[in-house]
């Protein structure tokens, strides 16, 4: 059994290969995670000034950075109908109730959300029926509180006493 010299230099090199890799590997991943943190205070500093639309650029970055953050998806598609662009805040609403591992606590928010939007845009029988799918879970009263100001806006005010008597 030969051994031949390139074998036995040839394994200290791979190592030194991978530890240099492996430094360069952390010091990439703590500049992305300090970025990250940078946009997201500067998205924060900007809502508490009222400047939702360069809040929502900089959060739809960071949605598109981090596309498993099922929280801040939720925020831009609030963002998104406080700052009048209701189509996209259907779209952003609509697309997180397609995630499978989701708690039902975050599922009936989302459902609620995007009852909001429906309501917003003036599609009163989506949100009624959205609205249906939170009848027996524990954000109830915020949607009996939708389903009256649907009625008032429809003039229906039958069901409008009905509803405010069951607040």
């Amino acid at each position: 059994m030969q051994i031949e010299l390139w074998w036995l230099l040839s394994l200290p090199c791979m190592f030194v290969i991978g530890w240099v890799s492996a430094i360069y590997d952390k010091k990439q991943e703590r500049n992305v995670k300090k970025g990250f943190f940078e946009n997201y205070e500067k998205a924060i500093f900007l809502l508490t000034e009222s400047k939702t639309k360069q809040a929502s650029i900089l959060i739809l970055d960071l949605a598109k950075k981090n596309p498993n953050s099922y929280l801040l998806q939720l925020s831009l598609g609030i963002l998104f109908r406080n700052d009048g662009q209701i189509d996209k805040a259907i779209e952003v609403h609509g697309s997180l109730l397609t995630f499978r591992d989701v708690s039902d606590e975050y599922r009936n928010l989302t459902i609620l959300e995007l009852a909001k939007d429906f309501l917003q845009a003036g599609l009163f029988d989506r949100a009624d029926m959205s609205l249906d799918l939170l009848d027996k879970t524990t954000l109830k009263d915020e949607a009996l509180q939708i389903r009256l100001t649907i009625a008032q806006r429809l003039k229906n005010w039958d069901r409008a006493l009905t509803l405010a008597e069951e607040i």
